[in-house]
């Protein structure tokens, strides 16, 4: 027993020698993955990549899926506010729609379901991620939803149209720490109406996904409304004002996904009420916002203004070792 003893002594100091690396980079690793939760989203936005899909869908082959005006233009506006005042570069934005020349950029099924869940794929721990739809929506006599391609064939939405399940998934197994869709459906009504259904209606699969948050243009059995005077959606038009530095609420410079939904829900509803506006019977129409069950916080969406250099500094400081940081902080979130 006592040689035993002896030979248990002589042998735990060679176990902390052999794992106690590993237990000290285990331990630092969680300090790191902490540390990632206390940043700001200001900071998280400013430090990761961002990256955006903007799929809009004037024209329906199908004669039984009424066409529309501005959904292109929306994208491009998107396009344009979100690079010239929110932070974001044009090579990391996919942008999907009627207008587009190359055939790959087109709106169809193919296209729609394949671009997105490649350009999702390059997002990181760390990075931001905006996806913005325009364009028809339906729910079919089950109740599942689906975003519409020009292809689409009314009386065959699971071959023919983009099921929001589907969407849901790649969203699911996208790495971004900051995950906003948006959803301007452009016409409300009940299941397989003539018209399709609200953003409300169709979002409903997102309120239950991983990190995300969700923003749509009107609640169930409303309109989202076509602006004839600025040539844009209704929502769209407000929802870039907001993104462009309108929505920053508390001067800070930056729109946070909080202060985006507040505008949009503060000016959206009151523009048909406003007799220049040349909204003649338009009716109300009121954003609706789900939030994943593991968002904590707010999450930073544009950057408006230039960061004084302290908190640059400061930023740095916070993020010295960003990589590993995140990635651990993706280890304990999906553990």
């Amino acid at each position: 027993m006592l040689v035993r003893l002896l030979q248990l002594s002589l042998f735990i100091p060679v176990l902390i020698l052999a794992f106690g690396p590993l237990w000290a980079l285990a331990e630092d690793r969680e300090k790191k993955a902490l540390t990632v939760e206390q940043v700001s989203p200001a900071n998280r936005f400013d430090n990761g990549r961002k990256w955006a899909i903007l799929i809009g869908v004037n024209t329906y082959l199908d004669p039984k899926i009424r066409n529309l005006k501005y959904c292109a233009s929306d994208v491009q506006l998107m396009q344009k506010v979100l690079i010239e005042k929110c932070g974001y570069e044009k090579r990391r934005i996919l942008l999907i729609s009627d207008a587009q020349e190359k055939l790959e950029r087109k709106p169809l099924r193919i296209n729609m379901m394949e671009q997105t869940r490649l350009w999702l794929s390059h997002a990181q721990a760390g990075d931001t991620v905006l996806i913005f739809f325009s364009g028809h929506g339906f729910l079919d006599k089950q109740g599942e939803g689906y975003l519409a391609p020009t292809d689409c064939l009314k009386r065959n939405l699971p071959l023919s149209a983009f099921r929001t399940n589907e969407l849901r998934k790649m969203l699911d197994n996208c790495y971004a720490s900051q995950k906003l869709l948006i959803l301007d459906c452009c016409n409300a009504g009940a299941k397989g109406g003539e018209d399709g259904s609200s953003g409300q209606e169709v979002g409903a699969e997102f309120a239950q996904a991983r990190g995300l948050i969700t923003l749509a243009s009107c609640k169930k059995d409303e309109q989202s409304e076509e602006w004839d005077k600025k040539g844009q959606g209704l929502f769209t038009w407000f929802l870039t004002e907001g993104l462009g530095g309108k929505a920053d609420k508390d001067k800070n410079g930056i729109v946070d996904s909080d202060e985006l939904y507040r505008y949009t829900s503060d000016e959206v509803p009151l523009a048909p009420l406003v007799e220049e506006n040349q909204l003649t019977g338009a009716k109300p129409q009121h954003p609706v916002r789900m939030i994943g069950p593991d968002v904590v916080g707010v999450f930073g969406l544009s950057r408006v203004a230039i960061r004084p250099q302290r908190e640059l500094r400061t930023s740095k400081i916070e993020m010295a070792s960003p990589k590993m940081e995140l990635r651990s902080n993706t280890a304990l979130l999906d553990v």
